[in-house]
């Protein structure tokens, strides 16, 4: 088992990865009294693995859908009828959506208790288990409700990922893109050699890429926790237009994996005309995108570019992008104007 640490001041917390770990969940928790927030799919596939918890159990109706104000008030009543009180702690064990709605709620509830990150999917073992980001989404946009509230740990075990189906893997895949494009050339160049030969890896390679990945990501969101230096931005690679896709489709026609792969294939086409990528590089992220995700091509409209205008990092009447200069490597704060964004549409 890896152990990987988020290095926080006053506080940090370990990232756990391994093959077969799970069982180890009970050792380490840091409090005996709780509950187990998981989708019902997890439930169905993975729940007998926490049955030794002996702990009550939610389970939510998975998709992003279920990321939402009205989820998490039934599960603040569920949790008083089971009597958790503020020395109570919760385990998310599931994707991102149980990830960002457990946190939200633990955060919330009693003015905060304690969580744990179990992440199920690819997606949340390298990205969304790790930095503290809580959230549920308005109709307006998503994760425009939210705060920073890291969890007492995270442990992801790279054995579930043998039951994710490949459009699951494929989801997941879109995020370990972006890594390599932010902020790591060789992990890109791994990637690329490796091709569509990506989804059907040995466990230790898929270990390999969740600690790559998650260190990646403890590096950053130690030193800008909350997202006040700037230096997280990068993280935000392909989801500006991402999310818009996301929040247009209602959560249903596209997931997370193939809004951001879209959104990184529009950033790219932003990058080479503002003059900071080269074409070449450009048609090696697309080539990438193409082997590992499939198509990227989401047709912009007036509702996806409507729906940017509630981006978080938007200010004034420009939103701020974060755009490649070269494999490896980005540049945060670019500010674009409405016009730039339409000549996308062409």
């Amino acid at each position: 088992m890896k152990k990987i640490r988020v290095a926080l001041k006053g506080r940090g917390y370990n990232i756990y990865t391994g093959y077969n770990i799970l069982a180890r969940l009970g050792k380490i928790m840091p409090c005996k009294r709780g509950a187990i927030i998981t989708d019902r799919k997890v439930k169905r596939i993975w729940g007998g693995e926490v049955d030794a918890l002996d702990l009550p159990l939610y389970s939510l109706v998975p998709g992003e859908r279920s990321k939402s104000l009205d989820t998490a008030k039934q599960v603040y009543r569920q949790l008083l009828k089971w009597g958790l009180d503020r020395n109570s702690c919760l385990i998310a064990f599931g994707g991102g959506v149980v990830g960002d709605l457990t946190g939200f709620v633990a955060a919330t509830y009693m003015r905060g208790i304690k969580y744990i990150q179990v992440p199920t999917t690819l997606m949340a073992q390298v990205d969304s288990s790790i930095g503290g980001k809580t959230a549920v989404n308005l109709p307006e946009g998503k994760n425009l409700v939210g705060c920073f509230y890291q969890p007492e740990f995270v442990l992801s075990d790279v054995k579930v990922l043998s039951t994710l189906n490949e459009s699951e893997l494929k989801n997941g895949l879109a995020e370990v893109v972006k890594y390599g494009m932010i902020k790591d050339k060789g992990l890109f160049e791994y990637l690329e050699q490796k091709g569509s030969r990506v989804l059907s890896m040995k466990a230790k390679e898929w270990e390999m890429i969740v600690a790559r990945c998650a260190a990646i990501k403890a590096g950053i969101v130690t030193r800008d926790e909350k997202e006040t230096r700037g230096i997280r931005d990068v993280l935000n690679y392909g989801h500006t237009i991402g999310h818009a896709i996301e929040t247009a489709g209602k959560y249903r026609r596209i997931n997370h994996g193939k809004a951001v792969a879209a959104g990184m294939i529009y950033a790219g086409k932003l990058a080479v005309t503002k003059g900071f990528l080269s074409t070449d590089n450009c048609r090696r992220q697309d080539n990438l995108i193409a082997k590992l995700i499939g198509p990227g091509k989401v047709n912009l409209d007036e509702d996806i570019l409507d729906r940017i205008k509630y981006d978080k990092k938007r200010t004034e009447d420009k939103t701020r992008f974060v755009l490649a200069d070269r494999i490896g490597h980005v540049k945060t704060g670019c500010r674009i104007k409405e016009e730039e964004l339409k000549d996308l549409m062409e």
